[in-house]
This record gives structure tokens, C-alpha cells and sequence, in this order.
């Protein structure tokens, strides 16, 4: 999505730890990107790259959640606390990103938030028989926010895959082999039209967020 929004012409701020093609994004769109390489799911380190984007810019039109990776954990790590680990350090950064960037967005033209969740970001930590939560649903959490968000002049859409818990559509959507660069046109063509919601339902979760193998 961001090498679409660059190549549009827009300035656009990428966050990420690891940002391996930096360079050559940075060489082949001078002037346009902006990098932050905090930990979002860190307040501290949230805090400062909200600063940052209100001295580049001090405004926002579109906010991109990609709530779909996960962290690698350390070896010493039991295997139990993999997803819990995964779920959490996606609602902090979800949160802190919404928070931070809530003024921000109050200035921007014709504001928005796109949250996009994968399947294993969707679930519920802890039991799934507990009520849901901004503090243990990432699509709670998103819920939540939208009212906030569209009091303020400030549209949410969010993309997700349907469960039979949470229906989207009557039908439930088939899975499709979506690649990043298909799925990221198909969401930003639909921003236009603001839906609340759209189904992102794929075969292969990590054809869309690749990750990084470990040595």
C-alpha cells in the first residue's frame, strides 16, 4: 500500500523495525517518504514518532493499520505465549497509532483510519468465552474507536477476515489467492466509498505479510 500511495504522488510515513528496502524507496522517492523506525507497541517510542510526523507534517489525511504480522520471539519463550504475544503487541501498536495520531487527523482533509487485520490478529487473548474488549479484541478495539473517530469528523474502515461469531455479509466469503500488491489496490481503490467494512478473506496469510526468516 505504500509503494501505491508513493507512486501517487503522496508523502507517506512507514513504520517498521526492520525496513530492509529503505534505501531504495527513499532514492527512487525523494522527498516523499518519511521513515519511523519506532516500536509502536512502545508508548514511549509511539510518542516519539508522533513527534516527528507533527514537525515533517503536523497533519494526517489516511492512517494505515496493518494489524496483520506478527513479532518474532526470543528461544527462551514457551510455545503457549506465541499468539497471546502476537495479539497483544498488535492491540498496543493498533492503539497507541490510534491515539497519537487522533490530532493529527483532526487536521488532515477528509480523514481517515484503514485497519487491516489477518486472521490470527483477529482472535481474542486470553478465553474466548470473555467479553470482548478494546484490551483483548484488536476488532473490539477498532469498534470502539470508530464512534469516537466519526464524532471528529474521522472515518474507520476495517478490513478483516469474517467469522461466524462477528458475520460481515449474509454469505461468508470465500477465500482468495490475494497477493500484497492485488489486495493493497483492492483497499485503497474502495476508500473513496468509506465502507465501515470490508472482507479480506486469503489462502495464504503470509502472502500478504511476508516475514522475515529467522537464521
Amino acid at each position: 500500500m505504500a509503494l501505491q500511495l508513493l507512486s501517487r504522488g503522496c508523502e507517506v510515513a512507514i513504520s517498521g523495525r526492520q525496513l530492509p528496502n529503505h534505501d531504495e524507496l527513499a532514492a527512487q522517492f525523494p522527498g516523499q517518504l518519511l521513515l519511523l523506525h519506532e516500536n509502536l507497541s512502545d508508548a514511549a517510542q509511539a510518542a516519539s514518532a508522533q513527534k516527528t510526523l507533527l514537525e515533517r507534517w503536523g497533519t494526517l489525511d489516511l492512517l494505515i493499520i496493518n494489524a496483520g504480522t506478527c513479532d518474532y520471539l526470543n528461544a527462551a519463550q514457551v510455545k503457549t505465549s506465541l499468539f497471546q504475544s502476537m495479539i497483544e503487541s498488535n492491540i498496543q501498536a493498533s492503539a497507541n497509532s490510534l491515539n497519537l495520531a487522533f490530532a493529527l487527523l483532526q487536521k488532515g482533509q477528509a480523514p481517515c483510519v484503514l485497519g487491516v487485520v489477518s486472521s490470527y490478529t483477529a482472535a481474542q487473548v486470553y478465553e474466548p468465552s470473555q467479553p470482548a474488549t478494546p484490551e483483548n479484541s484488536l476488532l473490539q478495539l477498532f469498534s470502539e474507536a470508530r464512534g469516537t473517530l466519526f464524532a471528529h469528523g474521522i472515518d474507520l474502515i476495517l478490513a478483516a477476515p469474517q467469522t461466524q461469531k462477528r458475520p460481515v455479509t449474509p454469505v461468508l466469503a470465500m477465500p482468495q489467492a490475494w497477493s500484497a500488491e492485488d489486495a493493497a489496490q483492492s483497499l485503497l481503490e474502495r476508500l473513496p466509498q468509506r465502507p465501515h467494512n470490508l472482507v479480506l478473506e486469503t489462502l495464504a496469510p503470509n502472502a500478504l505479510w511476508p516475514l522475515p526468516r529467522k537464521a
